[in-house]
């Protein structure tokens, strides 16, 4: 059983209270943290599963579809909580008082003081998830703009620039990529270095406050550039010869 004392830091929830009926979407606004008049039904708001634009991260984010649960498998008696800046919650009604009855529920909310994290596998799924959709929204451009760098080093004597990413890509193999596309094979070349150089311990990217994606590629250039020049492993020779043929299919065309 959790600490259910609301007054203390290690209680996971909060009491609030609303005007509105069990069930209803709750804007942020409509809640207060004294009962009153028009304010009177109690509700324990799960702390760790606030975030926003501005506050929280994948593991509160994680946290909130968890306990919610998908379309089809909805947790009974969870409100949901919105508010503005992309502020979202959950809250379950606390007329009897902070446990809840949901006796899994009330198991999740007594680990959170000791693992912030409900559930691993789905917190990793999530950042993948968030990974993806920020490649594909400036990940992919960021990394293509860098990269050129590193690419005039093994091929100084010509300009490069990034095909369309529609474009055949015909050098895919030189990293056992399958790639059919520069935009497939922009991925897998990332990848490829965040493994080989080791950058953010290989994942190459974190997920920041308010749910932003950075990408390590300044780091991942900065290491291809300097690369072993004496005695380099077969591996980091394998990608220097791929980063060459790269470069010359990157010439800007005559």
């Amino acid at each position: 059983m959790f600490n259910a004392n609301t007054a203390s830091e290690s209680c996971p929830v909060r009491i609030m209270y609303t005007e509105t009926m069990t069930g209803d979407t709750i804007h942020a606004s409509e809640l207060d943290y004294r009962q009153c008049r028009w304010a009177g039904r109690p509700l324990a708001l799960i702390k760790c599963t606030e975030f926003s634009d501005y506050s929280g991260g994948s593991v509160q984010r994680s946290n909130y579809r968890v306990i919610l649960g998908d379309i089809e498998h909805r947790r009974p008696g969870i409100e949901q909580i919105f508010g503005s800046h992309g502020y979202q919650a959950l809250a379950y009604d606390a007329t009897l008082g902070p446990i809840p009855a949901d006796d899994e529920l009330c198991e999740m909310l007594d680990g959170v003081n000791d693992y912030a994290l409900i559930d691993d596998d789905d917190h990793s799924e999530l950042e993948s998830e968030l990974e993806a959709e920020a490649w594909d929204d400036y990940g992919r451009e960021d990394f293509k703009r860098e990269v050129l760098g590193v690419l005039a080093l093994h091929d100084p004597d010509q300009e490069q620039e990034a095909p369309d990413d529609d474009a055949m890509c015909t050098v895919a193999d030189c990293i056992d990529s399958v790639a059919a596309t520069w935009g497939e094979f922009w991925w897998d070349l990332w990848r490829h270095g965040c493994d080989e150089f080791n950058v953010n311990g290989g994942t190459g990217y974190q997920v920041e406050t308010g749910g932003g994606v950075h990408f390590h590629t300044t780091g991942w250039c900065d290491r291809a550039k300097h690369m072993e020049r004496t005695n380099p492993s077969e591996a980091r020779r394998r990608l220097a010869v791929a980063l060459n043929r790269i470069a010359v299919a990157c010439r800007v065309s005559e």
